[in-house]
């Protein structure tokens, strides 16, 4: 859930801001997720994964690959993969836009003077773009942490923490622990220690960004 949004979103930051063709129309395409509430995307993702005419099986089904069809959601083996895959593909739009930004703010003098001194654009990227973005991805995997955390409506409306509580997170856990058992006081445990991890999170992540704000001075 942190990997998948930050690796893509850099990918994606990446080739916009290199100019490629019919940039604009795929910023928006990449963003539009982000504007989708977390249960529409569950159930999106829901009918993908559907065993009998989702997606996923009636592609495999025409490549003859019948064998690697499945229930994806009630496998306790797929079901959370399924999910992180269906939050990511939200999150990446967001990624991309906080990286683009971070690499408009980046002086082409930079990366120039690399290429004069006869940098590939790899060793370029690696260590002068990448570095100089490292406010932009503290703040992607600070929000992605944070979010993971909390992420309940669409663990609830894809597969409600099951099969077998292989989807189980620590806000599904309280959920079921509050509303479907009663145990007020066992949730609201969870809840201050779900708010404590929060904020030991936020206070690195503050901490990062102060000692990174000379980046962009």
């Amino acid at each position: 859930a942190i990997v998948l949004p930050v690796g893509i979103g850099l990918l994606l930051a990446l080739l916009l801001h290199e100019g490629i063709w019919g940039a604009k129309f795929f910023k928006s395409l990449f963003y539009l997720p982000i504007c989708l509430s977390l249960a529409v995307i569950g159930q999106v993702w829901i009918w993908i994964y559907q065993p009998n005419w989702g997606l996923i099986n009636t592609v495999l089904r025409l490549l003859g690959l019948d064998q690697f069809t499945m229930a994806w959601l009630a496998n306790p083996d797929t079901a959370l993969a399924g999910v992180i895959i269906a939050w990511s593909w939200q999150q990446v739009g967001l990624a991309m836009v906080i990286f683009l930004a971070g690499l408009t703010s980046i002086p082409s003098e930079l990366t120039e003077a690399a290429e004069i001194d006869g940098a590939s654009y790899f060793k370029a990227l690696i260590n002068v773009v990448i570095p100089l973005l490292s406010p932009a991805t503290v703040v992607i995997i600070a929000l992605s942490i944070i979010n993971s955390l909390k992420s309940f409506d669409i663990v609830y409306m894809m597969t409600r923490g099951c099969p077998i509580h292989a989807t189980d997170t620590l806000a599904i856990f309280m959920y079921n622990e509050s509303f479907k058992k009663y145990y007020m006081g066992y949730g609201s445990a969870i809840a201050v220690v779900l708010f404590l991890i929060a904020m030991i999170i936020i206070a690195v992540y503050f901490r990062q960004v102060r000692e990174l704000e000379h980046l962009y001075d």
